[in-house]
């Protein structure tokens, strides 16, 4: 049994896992139009036909495409979306294997595993197709530029220039999504942390929250709502215009979402709350404790390090951390979708300070809670969702994406194998109720 166990075996199953996870993504994305939510679909179709107005540079981009070069509909909304999901998965890929030993590959089963982060998208299909993507892929580029190149003589010069790049990103996603700008923090943090000049540091950061203020004073009216609809009229009406969709949230102003998440939590019943807290525990608070240790160890190996300053990093990053929490408390965001972004946030953070040792509590030979690990992270990833919305009300944590998954997988298994093999009646009657895919086209 120690045999697998060895280096070996854990790239293959990593390797497998990750063809697995880019599969599923595949073919879920080529079927877009059938199970993309309502909400997802009119929100990608924002536009400034209107008007210059929040969320609108996908939208416009994807009504070029429309009607100059005849793509289908939204087809280059999805496209661009799908390019960010594999550039997400595949860079924390390379971050996790970067020193390709068994400390980054228990990390890497936890992190792409967990129905928190990259399977958050497939285990809840009113998670697919937004625009957080976008604002995950930010942290993420940023952070992997920093791990690919703290350790150079020259990094810090170096920085200060391609932070350029990374300010004109933010600027752009914050086009996409405003919501950019309540994760400036932690983006803010990293860079303090490398420049160690609070004027510099407020100069570069400067830039995307002028162009948030931009967006805060342009935010919409009825008159651009109602432009926004009219170039959209070769969707179905009944979608566009459908009452609070996100076009017609364009009709008033951000305060209308602004305490929407209080508004919701006095709705909340004891177990309600009590699912909200477990989804925190099981992702944010789970995932921050096992990170820190992983720190730790990287502290202690790297005390001379220059580039960096750790020290200021580990002591403020919660600070950080709950000036964010605090935005999307008043932003009325998704609680379920908050707590992954925010999750990702601290995953692309802490995958910077990768130790070469092992930490003792993980996976190694001598390690009697091995096969506990195991078992724990096997019901950690089959035993729970994290839903997109409001946890508790809008959907419960208690059930398995991984076997929603499965049963997925095997009905259309039992779909297109039923001619060649016969199949107890049972089984293809079950299989029937978890054919997603055949669902008529939505638009």
């Amino acid at each position: 049994m120690l045999k697998f166990f060895n280096k070996n075996n854990y790239t293959k199953i990593a390797t497998s896992i990750l063809a697995v996870l880019i599969s599923l993504y595949f073919i879920y994305i080529i079927n877009y139009s059938k199970i993309i939510n309502e909400w997802s679909l009119v929100e990608l179709l924002i536009n400034y036909q209107g008007g210059f107005v929040r969320r609108g540079l996908l939208g416009e981009l994807n009504l070029f495409f429309e009607k100059r070069i005849n793509f289908p509909n939204l087809l280059f909304s999805i496209f661009t979306i799908s390019l960010f999901y594999f550039a997400n998965i595949y860079i924390t890929f390379l971050r996790l294997l970067k020193f390709n030993n068994k400390n980054n590959y228990f990390l890497f089963f936890f992190i792409f595993l967990s129905p928190a982060t990259f399977l958050f998208y497939i285990y809840d299909l009113g998670a697919l197709f937004r625009k957080d993507v976008f604002i995950i892929f930010s942290i993420i580029i940023h952070c992997f530029y920093v791990q690919l190149y703290y350790e150079k003589s020259n990094f810090i010069s170096n920085y200060k220039k391609k932070l350029f790049i990374i300010i004109f990103i933010l600027c752009v996603i914050t086009l996409i999504h405003e919501a950019q700008f309540f994760m400036l923090p932690f983006h803010i943090l990293l860079s303090y942390s490398i420049l160690r000049n609070v004027k510099l540091t407020l100069f570069y950061y400067s830039f995307p929250v002028i162009f948030f203020l931009i967006i805060f004073i342009f935010k919409g009216n009825y008159l651009v709502a109602q432009g926004v609809r009219e170039s959209l009229t070769h969707y179905p009406s009944n979608i566009i215009y459908q009452d609070y969709n996100a076009i017609h949230f364009l009709e008033g102003n951000l305060n209308l979402v602004i305490g929407g998440f209080l508004k919701f939590f006095f709705r909340y019943t004891y177990l309600q709350t009590i699912e909200l807290l477990t989804a925190v525990f099981l992702s944010i608070i789970l995932f921050w404790n096992i990170l820190s240790i992983y720190f730790t160890q990287f502290f202690i190996e790297n005390k001379s390090l220059q580039s960096i300053n750790l020290k200021f990093f580990n002591d403020n990053i919660y600070k950080f951390f709950f000036i964010s929490f605090l935005c999307f408390l008043f932003m009325g965001f998704d609680p379920g979708r908050a707590i992954h972004i925010l999750l990702m946030h601290i995953i692309s953070l802490y995958l910077i300070f990768i130790p070469k040792k092992i930490p003792s509590i993980f996976l190694l030979k001598n390690n009697k809670y091995k096969y506990f690990l195991l078992f724990f992270l096997f019901f950690y990833i089959s035993s729970w969702t994290l839903h997109h919305g409001y946890i508790g009300i809008s959907g419960t944590i208690f059930k398995s994406g991984f076997f929603f998954n499965l049963k997925i997988i095997i009905s259309y298994i039992v779909k297109f194998l039923s001619d060649i093999i016969s199949f107890p009646i049972f089984l293809v009657d079950f299989s029937k109720e978890y054919l997603i895919f055949n669902s008529p086209v939505k638009f």
